[in-house]
């Protein structure tokens, strides 16, 4: 991991500063965002937090007021839709429907035509055709859905970071070819997905523990359709395995299951097929993490399962959770958000979070506690060197 990244909250300031707000209703709530090691909550007229379990990408450059894993404040209260980090790399989707990213442009993971491995602190515009209403990034890439339902993405298709496998890079955002519109996307750590407008599913990239769910092994640079007749409303890319929630909100996963990651009772290693999550009720929201995955019900109360060695499914119990267990919560959840070990959940406007935690040296936390408010912090200036 490189040791000089910008602090997330104070260059997500910077590129919001440029943009003005959009006046639309979709603003008017508090959301969170999320990366592989980071979260921000996005609060309408205030500044936005962001929090990371690293502290090269935690701390403002030289002013050291993250020493204690407190998060910094942003300097704008412009809203951004949304905010998706990969492993050295981050983006924000902006208010207006623009994309920016910053961070480690290396395999282009910027979208912004370099490959060269260097730290960019600015926020570099990604050029895309029309707005963009989704936005979802992987460990070295991205992808955005555009408001007609195309999709584009940028990086890296089909790398493992241990295994050989066949890949592409796009320093440039590239269309994906799908059979229809897109309605969901997902971007996991080396694979993505999109659900279209027929209730499809399509995934692409490293497929070595089927993740694909195209019953093959096969990892594959061009969208495979992902088997069964279910009709698919969002889709939740992990590591090595894909969950997905299907139009009466039942949740399936399929790849690897060497964790309990597929929320089954079946210790098989690995399903090529999608199976239903076991004992968990119909779900309003999805999220996955390395080897783990979390739900929303009806009645806003969060349900995980999957490898629990740190904490990610939110119970003292370092086994592996095959099936859906609940996580108790101060009250009910009304987003949920999931980073490579753990995972955070907004009650009452505010993230509680278990597993890994978003702040350095923090360590585990094997039940949800709520994160510290921020502190402000001194960001970088728009005229520094990228």
């Amino acid at each position: 991991m490189p040791s000089r990244l910008p602090a997330l909250a104070a260059t997500l300031a910077m590129a919001l500063a440029a943009n003005a707000a959009m006046p639309t209703a979709a603003l008017a709530m508090t959301r969170l965002g999320s990366g592989e090691r980071a979260i921000c909550l996005l609060s309408p007229g205030r500044s936005p937090e962001c929090w990371s379990s690293l502290r090269s990408l935690s701390r403002v450059e030289g002013a050291g007021c993250h020493a204690q894993g407190l998060p910094a404040a942003l300097h704008s209260t412009t809203p951004a839709l949304g905010f998706s980090g990969g492993l050295r790399h981050a983006c924000a989707l902006l208010a207006q429907g623009q994309v920016v990213c910053w961070g480690g442009s290396a395999l282009g993971a910027l979208g912004n035509g370099d490959t060269r491995s260097r730290d960019l602190a600015l926020p570099q515009s990604v050029a895309l055709p029309e707005m963009v209403v989704e936005l979802a990034a992987g460990f070295d890439g991205a992808c955005a859905r555009l408001a007609s339902g195309a999709v584009h993405c940028w990086g890296v298709t089909g790398r493992s970071n241990t295994l050989r496998s066949l890949f592409r890079v796009d320093p440039s955002p590239r269309p994906i070819l799908l059979p229809g519109s897109a309605t969901a996307i997902g971007y996991g750590a080396h694979h993505a997905c999109a659900v279209v407008d027929d209730g499809s599913a399509w995934c692409w990239g490293f497929n070595r523990a089927g993740a694909l769910g195209d019953g093959s092994l096969r990892t594959a640079l061009r969208p495979v359709r992902v088997e069964g007749s279910q009709r698919w409303r969002q889709i939740a890319p992990g590591f090595l395995q894909t969950c997905a929630l299907d139009e009466h909100g039942r949740a399936w996963c399929w790849g690897a299951n060497y964790s309990g990651q597929l929320g089954i009772s079946d210790t098989r290693k690995i399903r090529l097929e999608p199976s239903r999550v076991e004992g968990v009720p119909a779900l309003r929201q999805l999220a996955s993490g390395s080897a783990h995955s979390c739900g929303i019900d009806a009645k806003h109360k969060v349900w995980c399962w999957g490898s629990n060695v740190q904490g990610a499914v939110g119970s003292g119990d370092p086994d592996p959770v095959r099936g859906a267990r609940r996580v108790v919560l101060p009250g009910p959840a009304s987003q949920l958000v999931a980073t490579e070990n753990g995972s955070c959940a907004l009650v009452a406007g505010r993230p509680w979070c278990w597993g890994i935690a978003p702040m350095p040296e923090a360590g585990i936390w094997h039940g949800p506690r709520q994160l510290p408010r921020g502190q402000p912090c001194p960001g970088p200036s728009p005229s520094d060197p990228a």
